[in-house]
């Protein structure tokens, strides 16, 4: 299994995966070097939403690998510029969260109907996957980012999802 990927290889991964199906880079990044401020594309705002309660913050999301991929507005925009660092992310409360690692080095990322994933970053930034239940309690467990994705696909293969 090769070592994890750092976030900014991670969402290029995405992208190339999107492309394909109609949603490219131009739709959520109109330039690189775009201020954080940039209007937002109507494409991104189309993208299907989703309110968290807990941060009082609208998450907008796309389908891939049989999950529902969910991010702050403005994590999504942040996420497409080169000068990405772990400041930059969206951190989650520390008052809700129980965890190994510190709370200021976790953000949302993946959701599914059943479970909520939370990406800890460490110096080097890179990632693993940590499980949450319905209360926000961090699991002890991790799993690698790239484990987590190849296991994610492996899945859906055997399953003969039509990505595949």
């Amino acid at each position: 299994m090769p070592g994890d990927l750092d976030m900014l290889s991670i969402f290029e991964q995405l992208l190339t995966d999107l492309e394909p199906h109609g949603l490219s880079r131009s739709h959520l990044n109109p330039g690189l070097t775009a201020p954080p401020d940039t209007p937002v594309p109507p494409e991104l705002l189309a993208l299907h939403q989703r309110y968290d309660g807990m941060s009082n913050e609208a998450f907008y999301g796309f389908r891939l690998y049989g999950l529902y991929h969910w991010y702050p507005l403005a994590t999504l925009i942040q996420l497409y510029h080169h000068d990405i660092s772990r400041r930059d992310l969206c951190p989650a409360d520390p008052d809700l969260l129980e965890s190994p690692v510190p709370a200021s080095a976790l953000f949302p990322f993946l959701y599914d109907d059943s479970y909520c994933y939370c990406i800890a970053m460490d110096g080097n930034n890179r990632g693993k996957i940590y499980h949450l239940d319905e209360e926000g309690t961090i699991s002890e467990e991790a799993t690698s980012l790239t484990e987590f994705l190849h296991l994610q696909r492996e899945e859906l293969k055997n399953r003969s999802h039509p990505l595949f």
